[in-house]
């Protein structure tokens, strides 16, 4: 069995029980009942408002602590409902006493109970002077004249790290419960953070897989763990992964939060990119911010009414996100990594739940174009620039993104300074070169393909308004010209000869664009100037291809040449015309004659 070594989380030990000094109305030590060390204390509580508690020799600053207690009765019969008080967790600050209500008779299934509330909640208590922690009862009758009710430490605890565990034999849920009651050699623990009650794992606090120095394996395998519902404060539960050499390993699991109240919902942080994680098949429910990291495996998993998830280049393939209710405007999903997703997010589902909100939201890292393979979206608006359509463009720049495969609505909201350009189905136009007579490719040569009549996508010989240069920007004014960036533009009819000929562009707003001119030509420019759209007017690559992905919604006529008057060999020039078809693209070799 592997070895766990717990340590404790923003500990300090205010009463142990293993002594009656200091205990007011708990006078009596009972071995029997022990949930640490070696002894609880006991006496019987009878009476409506009775107290029970510890002082502290001297104060014990609250602030930023959750306190935690184990506390049994068999006095049910006499308790209040909960909502008359019943049974209530007790603090004194030296001149003031504050209480929050543990249970009632309706909500006490009896038993050990490790009750855990955030200091913050006692409002007129001077946090940092707190000498007293205790109970009072709120009784409908007089109880018993017996030992009724026992306590077993009071601690500030926020929960624990763990380390152990090798491969093959990991650190489980079942050890961690095990160890959190005794350390296997017969002294007991009682922290109460994990407890396993019928199958079912319970936390109470937060968890931390690992540490900075000690190599840890963790393994959660078709189990049920349940933060419980207390009166924590709000991110107070959470599962962590930290230092540079844990291994966890999640499937076929649930993880939830017993409600869906603010406070009760953990986080989950496995940000720390040195720490090896596979989570599949797993359920999150009520979960609070979700965070992952380049390498790991998030597949299959459900995220289901949980916070913000921050992709961080995990693989997250085949996960299904749905019901994210967060902030009108906000995204269940953000994407902020300089890689295109493809690959990493395919066959993902969202599905919109009552709040106004995004699938994802595209942050400064992101390239200019980006996959989406196999996305099925439910529920997101139809139409663009709504606190609702599936995508939050936030990146400050022009994207596009190629929907492959995908289902429901693909529409987006620009943020400032981004625009957004929906690829829905690309299709590929390739050309390769190769040489005529040796059949090797060409690397370099150019390979020029604009429209050849007004019937395509791309403008035809359309009038432009206005160029004017800046530098080495000239701006083009094209009213509703379609283009994006990284389309090609061959102007002509410009007086001055160096606004004229085919260049890459830089998409402003539908009615204008910029290019790189060389020289510096009078500005504006003069004469009847028109502009055709391109795709091509670029160089091969080493495997003699020139390749464009992207959506057509009308057959592209074209019309283009590919040359190479360089290096030891000169070709002849090679026309080209054809027409690029929406549903399967075009795809040709160009094969060039040398010009001896």
């Amino acid at each position: 069995m592997a070895t766990v070594t717990f340590g404790l989380l923003n500990y300090t030990s205010l009463a142990d029980a293993e002594s009656t000094s200091g205990w007011t109305n708990f006078d009596t030590l009972d071995a029997d009942f022990a949930k640490e060390n070696t002894y609880a204390i006991t006496d019987a509580l009878r009476a409506n408002g009775e107290t029970a508690y510890y002082t502290a020799g001297t104060a014990q600053s609250a602030s930023g602590k959750h306190v935690r207690m184990w506390l049994v009765t068999i006095n049910k019969a006499y308790m209040q409902p909960e909502s008359s008080g019943g049974y209530e967790f007790l603090m004194y600050d030296g001149s003031t006493t504050e209480y929050r209500t543990m249970f009632g008779s309706d909500t006490y299934d009896g038993g050990w109970v490790n009750y855990v509330v955030d200091c913050a909640l006692f409002t007129t208590l001077t946090l940092a002077n707190v000498t007293r922690w205790g109970i009072r009862i709120n009784h409908s009758g007089t109880a018993k004249n017996i030992d009724n009710t026992w306590c077993d430490y009071i601690r500030y605890l926020d929960g624990y790290y763990f380390t152990g565990g090798t491969s093959g034999d990991e650190v489980t849920l079942a050890l961690i419960a095990a160890r959190d009651i005794d350390d296997g050699a017969g002294t007991l623990r009682g922290y109460g953070v994990v407890t396993e009650i019928d199958g079912v794992y319970y936390c109470t606090g937060k968890i931390t897989i690992g540490n900075s120095s000690t190599t840890t394996y963790f393994l959660m395998d078709s189990e049920v763990l349940v933060f419980g519902d207390n009166d924590v404060g709000t991110n107070f539960y959470e599962i962590k992964a930290d230092g540079t050499v844990a291994n966890i390993t999640i499937a076929d699991s649930v993880i939830r939060s017993a409600t869906s109240a603010a406070n009760t919902r953990f986080v989950f942080d496995m940000s720390n990119t040195s720490v090896t994680v596979s989570i599949t098949a797993t359920v999150f429910l009520y979960g609070a911010a979700m965070t992952f990291a380049s390498g790991q495996t998030i597949t299959g998993n459900t995220f289901n009414d949980c916070g913000q998830i921050t992709h961080g280049g995990a693989d997250m393939t085949g996960c299904i996100v749905k019901n994210y209710e967060g902030s009108t405007g906000t995204a269940a999903l953000v994407y902020n990594v300089n890689a295109d997703p493809d690959g990493e997010m395919d066959d993902m589902t969202f599905e919109k739940g009552t709040a106004t909100t995004h699938a994802i939201e595209l942050g400064s890292n992101t390239p200019s174009s980006i996959t989406l393979r196999g996305w099925t979206t439910v529920n997101y608006s139809a139409s663009n620039g709504v606190n609702d359509s599936t995508i939050y463009n936030n990146s400050g720049k022009a994207i596009t993104i190629n929907v492959v495969g995908g289902s429901g609505y693909f529409t987006y909201r620009n943020g400032s300074g981004a625009s957004t350009t929906i690829s829905m189905n690309p299709v590929a136009t390739t050309i390769t070169v190769k040489d005529i007579n040796t059949l090797a490719v060409l690397q370099d040569a150019r390979v020029l393909l604009v429209a050849s009549d007004a019937t395509g996508d791309l403008p035809y010989q359309e009038s432009v308004t206005q160029i004017t240069r800046s530098g080495s920007t000239a701006t083009v004014s094209h009213t509703s010209h379609g283009m994006a960036t990284g389309d090609f533009a061959l102007i002509e009819g410009a007086n001055q000869n160096e606004y004229n000929g085919c260049f890459e562009i830089t998409y402003i707003n539908a009615n204008s664009y910029s290019y790189t001119v060389p020289g510096t030509p009078a500005t504006p420019a003069t004469g009847t100037i028109i502009s055709t759209g391109g795709v091509f007017n670029t160089l091969t690559n080493a495997s003699g291809i020139v390749t464009d992905s992207r959506t057509w919604y009308n057959d592209q006529p074209f019309t283009g040449r590919v040359r190479l008057s360089t290096g030891t060999t000169f070709y002849k020039n090679s026309p080209i015309a054809d027409t690029i078809d929406t549903a399967n693209g075009f795809s040709t070799t160009v094969y060039l004659i040398p010009d001896d």
